[in-house]
């Protein structure tokens, strides 16, 4: 893409060509992180991707009983639906509350 630009002395030239010099040398810029800031980045994204409402004994809990029951094949955290290994079964249910509840 070509950009014509006027100025109406070498002097305003000037400072245009340098400011957008700057600008462009501004939009390069990158951050660098170390090793662990990506290694607590993937911690956070798996503490997010894991968080789970507890299903404990409370003065509501008759709201979890099951209406629906059966099993449910899982995929392990971080791992492969192509890998039969990384699946797990688990009892799943879906309760009263609309809930669904897996173990």
């Amino acid at each position: 893409i070509d950009h014509i630009f006027a100025c109406e002395s070498e002097e305003d030239l000037g400072g245009w060509v340098e400011a957008l010099q700057r600008a462009r040398l501004e939009m390069m810029r990158t951050m660098h992180l170390g090793s662990q800031m990506a290694k607590d980045l993937n911690h956070f994204k798996l503490e997010v991707k894991n968080r789970r409402k507890a299903a404990g004994l409370t003065e509501d809990s008759e709201g979890y009983k099951s209406v629906v029951q059966s099993k449910l094949q899982k995929v392990v955290t971080n791992g492969s639906r192509m890998h039969p290994s990384d699946w797990r079964e688990r009892d799943m249910w879906l309760s009263k509350n609309g809930c669904l509840v897996y173990w």
